[in-house]
């Protein structure tokens, strides 16, 4: 599994890994999260791994037991959705308080990009979006 990851955000890279893995039940709830086998798996090393660990504790996904390890909590389709509308409407706010103080060559990289969207047409937005959709209800079908 090992990727390409950007050195810039790392940790919310390893992050959405790691998040990722736990949605589609790679790892399961209540299952042991071994740091140095997720290390190697991702390519990083045990560091970040830790830190993404606390803040994956912090959102209340997993559980850090003293000399024990982290465990993957057993959470409830309704608090997932939670999380993730949290996410969502955090990420949003991120952007737009960010998104004044870029310099103007990253600003025009973005607009490229959403020009490139804009250029999709719509019937095959719609197939991505049919898509999407079917993969998220494909996870949440595994969470319950």
């Amino acid at each position: 599994m090992k990727n390409q990851l950007d050195s810039t955000n790392l940790r919310n890279q390893i992050y959405d890994i790691i998040l990722g893995m736990i949605v589609r039940r790679e790892i399961k709830p209540g299952e042991k999260i071994y740091e140095e086998q997720l290390a190697k798996q991702i390519g990083v090393s045990r560091t970040p791994i830790r830190e993404t660990l606390c803040s994956l504790e912090n959102d209340g996904i997993i559980k850090n037991v003293p000399r024990r390890g982290a465990f993957v909590n057993n959470l409830s389709k309704e608090t997932i959705i939670e999380i993730l509308q949290i996410r969502e409407v955090l990420e949003g706010l991120i952007v737009r308080v960010v998104t004044p103080n870029l310099p103007p060559k990253t600003l025009q990289k973005l607009k490229k990009c959403l020009d490139k969207i804009d250029a999709i047409p719509d019937d095959a937005l719609f197939n991505i979006t049919k898509a999407h959709t079917a993969i998220l209800k494909r996870t949440t079908v595994c969470i319950v």
